[in-house]
C-alpha cells in the first residue's frame, strides 16, 4: 500500500476496516416522502441496491446501471436500510434513512442511528457553499458528535443551481471548513479536529485537494482548549483576507477571540503570508458583558465609517463588536461594545449588498425553528426582511434550522443550512444538509 500526503480522499477508508476499500460506498443518500436517492463509488459498472425497513430482513432489490439511483414506492416515515453490492458480491456499509418530508432540498443525510462515519462523528454540521467559475456550486459539511473524533469533511457539487446534488470528494482530516474562492482558485481552510491545528489547503472543480498548510497548531483534544472556529466568512479589507478565530474549550468554560489574515497578492499556502492578531480573552467585567464563557463564531466586517470589526455570537439577541487595526495583522482586537443583535443567539453570516446595505442570515429567538433573513444600513439597526425556513410550529428541542452559510449573487441569496427535522435526534444534532435560494426585496 502506498503512503499518501492527500487531503482529499474518494471516499476515506479508515485502515481498520481497510478490507471494505474495494466496495461500494454508498456516499449520498436523499430521502423524500416516499423515496429515496442514493449514489455510491463503485468499481464495477453494474451494481444491485437492496432495501428493507429497518429490523426486517424482508429485502427488495433492484440493479443499478451506473452509480445513483432513486427507489420509489417507499412507505412514508418510516425507518429504512440499505445496501449496495457489486457484480463480484461485494457490499457496501449499511447505510439507514427515514422517508417524510424534508424542507428545501437535501443536499445529503445522514441518520442518527447509522454508524459508517463513526471514526468522525453521526450527525451533519458546519455547512459552507461557494461558486466555482465554471459555475458549478460546492456546498462542505463535516461530521460530528460530542465527544467524537470529529475529523471528516464531505464535499457535494451542483451543476443545475442546487436542483440535484453529487458527492465530490471527502476531505480527511478537516472540521469546521470554509470553502472559498480567491484569484480564481478554490481553497478550503478548517481545523484538523475539534480544536486542532487549523488548515488551508487549494483544490479543483474534480475534487483534488493537496497537501494542506499548517498554520497553527493546536491541542486535539476536546477536553483541552485550542484553535476554534465554524465555516465563517472570509472577508477581504485593505488588501488582505481576514477571518475569525477562538481559542479555548467548552470544557475549560473559556474562550478568546481572535482573527486570521493573510497578503491577498501572496501565496495563501506559505504560512509566512500568514499572521494572526492572538487571542483577546472574554472579560465579564466589560461594560454590560454578557455571562457568558466567550464569545464565538465571529464575522469580520468592513462598516459604512471604513473601520474593520469581528462582529461576535453573544447570547439572546446580543452580540459583541471587536476593533481591528486593518493596517496592524498582529494588532490586538480591541473591546468596543456590545450591541442588540437579533440573530446574536446562533452562528450568523453577514455580507454587504451592493446597494451598500448589509445582509444577514440567521435564527430569530425563541431558538433554532426559524431561519431568517436581516437587513441594515449601519450594522447596528436591524430590519428583519423574511424566513428562509419557519417551522415554529414545532417542538423546539426536536427541529433546527442554523448555521447557516450564504453567497449573494445580485438579490439572490444561495444559502447551505444544518437541518434536524423529521428524526434528528435533538434540535442540534441535526441530520440533513440542506439547500435554499431567497430572493431579496429590499
Amino acid at each position: 500500500m502506498k503512503c499518501t500526503a492527500a487531503w482529499s480522499y474518494h471516499p476515506y477508508v479508515p485502515y481498520d476496516v481497510y478490507e471494505k476499500a474495494a466496495a461500494p460506498h454508498i456516499v449520498l443518500l436523499e430521502p423524500g416522502y416516499d423515496r429515496v436517492t442514493l449514489e455510491w463509488v463503485a468499481e464495477d459498472e453494474k451494481c444491485r441496491v437492496y432495501y428493507a425497513l429497518e429490523g426486517l430482513n424482508e429485502y427488495e432489490s433492484v440493479e443499478a446501471a451506473g452509480d445513483r439511483l432513486t427507489v420509489t414506492g417507499l412507505k412514508p416515515y418510516f425507518d429504512y436500510k440499505i445496501v449496495v453490492e457489486d457484480e463480484k458480491g461485494r457490499k457496501s456499509f449499511e447505510r439507514l434513512f427515514k422517508t417524510g418530508e424534508y424542507p428545501g432540498t437535501v443536499v445529503n443525510y445522514l441518520h442518527p442511528r447509522d454508524r459508517v462515519y463513526d471514526f468522525s462523528g453521526r450527525h451533519t454540521c458546519s455547512p459552507s457553499i461557494v461558486r466555482l467559475e465554471s459555475g458549478r456550486l460546492l456546498v462542505s459539511m463535516d461530521i460530528f458528535d460530542g465527544n467524537a473524533p470529529q475529523n471528516l469533511t464531505l464535499v457535494y457539487y451542483s451543476d443545475d443551481e442546487g436542483a440535484t446534488w453529487h458527492y465530490l470528494t471527502d476531505i480527511f482530516p478537516c472540521f469546521w471548513g470554509t470553502l472559498f474562492m480567491h484569484k480564481h482558485e478554490l481553497y478550503l481552510i478548517g481545523i484538523s479536529t475539534e480544536y486542532g491545528d487549523v488548515l488551508i489547503g487549494k483544490g479543483d472543480e474534480e475534487g483534488h485537494f493537496g497537501t494542506p498548510t499548517v498554520l497553527l497548531r493546536g491541542a486535539a483534544d476536546p477536553k483541552e482548549p485550542g484553535p476554534h472556529r465554524a465555516p465563517v466568512v472570509i472577508h477581504e479589507e485593505a488588501g488582505r483576507l481576514w477571518t475569525a478565530i477562538e481559542y479555548g474549550s467548552w470544557t475549560k468554560g473559556r474562550f478568546a477571540m481572535g482573527v486570521f489574515s493573510c497578503d491577498a497578492e501572496g501565496d495563501l499556502l506559505d504560512v509566512d503570508n500568514w499572521h494572526f492578531t492572538g487571542f483577546l480573552p472574554y472579560n465579564k467585567s466589560w461594560p454590560n458583558a454578557y455571562p457568558i464563557a466567550g464569545a464565538i463564531e465571529g464575522c469580520v466586517v468592513t462598516f459604512p465609517d471604513g473601520s474593520l470589526k469581528d462582529v461576535m455570537r453573544v447570547g439572546e439577541n446580543t452580540g459583541l463588536w471587536l476593533g481591528l487595526d486593518k493596517n496592524d495583522p498582529d494588532a490586538l482586537p480591541k473591546f468596543e461594545k456590545f450591541v442588540e443583535l437579533p440573530f446574536g443567539h446562533t452562528k450568523f453570516e453577514i455580507r454587504r449588498h451592493r446597494s451598500g446595505k448589509y445582509i444577514a442570515v440567521g435564527n430569530r429567538l425563541p431558538r433554532r425553528t426559524e431561519l431568517s433573513v436581516f437587513v441594515s444600513d449601519d450594522m447596528e439597526h436591524w430590519e428583519l426582511l423574511g424566513d428562509v425556513e419557519n417551522k415554529a410550529e414545532y417542538p423546539l428541542d426536536e427541529v433546527g434550522f442554523q448555521y447557516p452559510a450564504f453567497i449573494m449573487e445580485g438579490d439572490t441569496l444561495l444559502i447551505a443550512v444544518r437541518s434536524a427535522f423529521n428524526g434528528a435526534e435533538n434540535f442540534h444534532d441535526s441530520n440533513f444538509i440542506n439547500f435554499y435560494r431567497y430572493e431579496l426585496r429590499l
